[in-house]
């Protein structure tokens, strides 16, 4: 299965998505405030990425 996760930075936000290739779907891991929170580590969004 090919995946990309899509990171997106800016206004003062992160929006993380989650793109199956195969068939299309874009799904929405998370969207945080950066100020809130520090970069998510690559093992905390392949955690989310399988839930």
């Amino acid at each position: 299965m090919n995946v990309l996760i899509i990171i997106i930075d800016g206004g003062g936000v992160r929006v993380i998505y989650y793109h199956l290739a195969e068939d299309g779907a874009v799904l929405l891991l998370t969207v945080y405030a950066k100020a809130a929170r520090e970069t998510l580590k690559a093992s905390r969004i392949n955690k989310l990425a399988r839930k």
